[in-house]
């Protein structure tokens, strides 16, 4: 279930010994925890679902995700974004209810964020998930 695909993200990403080292378990749903921000971490979202119908009802869904990493510098948060979008990109997986099948890097976006004075490489895929 492409709802659920914020489970294969944080999986995948917390799987990796040498993110970890630079980003800890610091992998949050849409807003980072009130008082965490710890530099750098990583925040995704569900951009939303398309599902693919046959007569016999919804056989696959397209999931757009947008992964932000967060760092005080440029040169952290582009390094963690390489290796968040080769960790992300064509990686599948089968979980209780539904199975991942594909991962797609379509775009990337940099930005400056003057308010918490930080830099911020946001990267979008488009996931493919079948429903069990």
């Amino acid at each position: 279930m492409s709802l659920l695909i914020g489970i294969h993200i944080k999986e995948v990403l917390l799987k990796d010994e040498a993110l970890r080292k630079d980003i800890g378990d610091r992998v949050y749903p849409l807003v980072i925890p009130e008082g965490a921000p710890q530099y750098p971490f990583v925040v995704y979202e569900s951009t939303g679902i398309q599902p693919f119908n046959t007569k016999d009802g919804s056989c696959e869904d397209s999931v757009g995700v947008s992964v932000a990493i967060v760092s005080k510098s440029y040169e952290s948060a582009i390094g963690i974004a390489n290796t968040v979008r080769y960790d992300l990109e064509g990686k599948t997986a089968a979980y209780t209810g539904f199975e991942v099948t594909e991962c797609v890097l379509f775009g990337s976006a940099e930005d400056y964020l003057p308010d918490i004075d930080a830099v911020c490489v946001t990267l979008s895929f488009n996931m493919k998930t079948i429903d069990y």
